[in-house]
């Protein structure tokens, strides 16, 4: 369950860091990368065998954009379009996942960008 963590953390990460055209290079392709997330999510999540097509799907589109926002040059427009992709998804699973499960989502997404902001402290401090 960690290394799903982990996973979602370095892809969030990428976007937003300097070196985002080499570590996209270093990417599983958006189909991995999705199903890795709805595993993890029906795991942490308890998905329901109707939720987890609906999850996937949601997945891989983000994922999909992901990778488009990945080639994009400008900082401050990749970031921008980052954003909205991810408030796309969230909107988007808001529809599938019950109330406890969204919470749930929203705690490990906390948790995740606490983890990544950590990972620049130290990187930082390096």
């Amino acid at each position: 369950m960690r290394k799903y963590i982990i996973l979602l953390a370095v892809i969030i990460s990428g976007v937003l860091s300097a070196s985002a055209q080499t570590q996209k290079e270093e990417m599983p392709p958006a189909e991995d990368r999705a199903q890795m997330q709805t595993e993890f999510m029906t795991d942490k999540l308890e998905l329901t065998d109707e939720q987890v097509p609906r999850v996937l799907s949601i997945n891989l589109a983000a994922a999909k954009k992901m990778d488009q926002v990945m080639k994009m040059t400008d900082r401050m427009s990749k970031f921008k379009e980052f954003r909205s992709t991810m408030m796309d998804k969230d909107e988007a699973l808001k529809e599938v996942l019950n109330k406890d499960q969204y919470k749930k989502y929203q705690k490990s997404k906390d948790e995740m960008k606490k983890m990544i902001k950590e990972r620049r402290k130290e990187k930082k401090n390096s």
